[in-house]
């Protein structure tokens, strides 16, 4: 193969995939508070209520406050099985 052939028949190279439209490869065990304000559909500050009024799951590790993924699963189902009663 000579390289003039080489030079005429590049394979085109495609564009970089942004990171941020990568599937994550692990699934992660905890969020933040804003994440899990945002995977349930209220503010930050609502998420905080939650905590305070009806039990909405919650964790501090070190200095981080943090939402166990499986636990708030479990607490929405149940406030969607008892009607939204804490």
């Amino acid at each position: 193969m000579t390289r003039k052939f080489r030079e005429n028949h590049k394979q085109p190279v495609p564009p970089p995939v942004p990171t941020a439209q990568v599937a994550p490869l692990i699934t992660p065990l905890a969020v933040s508070i804003g994440e899990a304000a945002a995977m349930i559909g209220v503010s930050r500050t609502r998420y905080y209520e939650l905590i305070e009024e009806k039990g909405a799951p919650s964790f501090h590790l070190d200095k981080r406050h943090l939402v166990s993924v499986d636990r708030l699963r479990q607490w929405i189902e149940a406030q969607h099985n008892d009607g939204g009663a804490a």
